[in-house]
């Protein structure tokens, strides 16, 4: 639900990942006081290792991973919203001195959100990929997302599409790549002060146009995640929310593919902690 891989944990965000379209959430009695026509929402991640759709970026050191984003709904059931996300390296990933060494990635989005058939969520968002540390030049990218709501076949359940058209990338030719998802829901624990929800799901990473050179299959990644109301906040501040997740990942292991992680290996497993809030 926090971050950017499911792009980002168990969070599709507008950012194109996994989905939580349907999965329920713990939350306090007390929804958040927000009157205005503008919501907003911050997370903070921290995580093991940082996979980008099947690319190992960091396996070492403390890795920190905070987002802002703002959201308005301008008529019914279509929002715009806008956002930044951050990936901050203790190791200091990839530095060449030409800028703030633990700095790896500063990302800006906006999109817009469309629920106006039932059951369906389109999603189309503009993604800026910055490297401050120097690592690596910017990535310009198109995001096209269908979400399906089938809780009417399982209650929790949801499936979803993801096209990512990199429209300019300084850094080689331009890509695409594809991502099948799907993911379920359900409280576990009901009432008291700190209800907890489990969400699981499946990300599969597809090639298109050479996203993994010759491969069409990428990676295959598994989420284990809970989640829990911070109660003890006053809603005046948001609802506020722990979760904590546990991944596991299959990388294509042709050469071709380029998809082995930082140790080599074709398998990982990695946990994520984090806190978020909603206004």
């Amino acid at each position: 639900m926090l971050s950017k891989l499911f792009k980002g944990s168990l969070l599709s965000a507008g950012l194109a990942g996994a989905m939580c379209l349907t999965a329920p959430k713990a939350v306090a009695e007390d929804a958040a006081i927000n009157n205005g026509a503008i919501a907003f929402s911050f997370s903070v991640d921290v995580t093991t290792n940082y996979f980008f759709r099947g690319f190992e970026q960091e396996d070492g050191g403390l890795i920190i991973q905070p987002g802002f984003g703002a959201s308005t709904e301008v008529a019914e059931g279509i929002v715009v919203y806008v956002g930044t996300w951050q990936s901050i390296h203790g190791a200091q990933t990839g530095e060449d001195g030409a800028g703030p060494g633990a700095w790896y990635e500063s990302d800006f989005y906006t999109g817009v959100t469309l629920d106006l058939i039932e059951n369906l969520t389109f999603d189309v968002s503009y993604v800026l990929y910055m490297y401050p540390s120097g690592s690596l030049d910017e990535i310009h990218e198109l995001d096209l997302f269908a979400g399906y709501d089938a809780s009417s076949l399982l209650e929790g359940l949801g499936f979803g599409v993801l096209v990512a058209i990199e429209v300019e990338n300084e850094n080689g030719d331009d890509l695409t790549y594809g991502e099948l998802s799907a993911e379920w829901g359900t409280d576990i624990v009901e009432g008291g002060d700190y209800p907890v929800s489990l969400a699981l799901a499946a990300i599969l990473g597809l090639g298109l146009d050479d996203y993994f050179g010759d491969e069409f299959f990428g990676f295959i990644q598994f989420n284990v995640g809970a989640s829990t109301p911070l109660t003890f906040i006053p809603a005046d501040y948001g609802a506020w929310e722990a979760a904590a997740t546990l991944s596991f990942i299959i990388l294509n292991d042709d050469d071709d593919a380029g998809l082995e992680d930082l140790a080599g290996d074709s398998f990982a497993v990695f946990f994520t902690f984090g806190v978020a809030a909603e206004y």
